[in-house]
C-alpha cells in the first residue's frame, strides 16, 4: 500500500470518528 493511500485511509477515518464523537457530546 502506498503512504498516501493509507495517510487518505487515516484522514477519512479520523474524521469519521471525530463526527461520531461530537455527535455523543452533543
Amino acid at each position: 500500500m502506498e503512504g498516501t493511500e493509507l495517510y487518505e485511509k487515516l484522514m477519512t477515518g479520523s474524521s469519521e470518528m471525530s463526527i461520531r464523537i461530537k455527535g455523543l457530546i452533543e
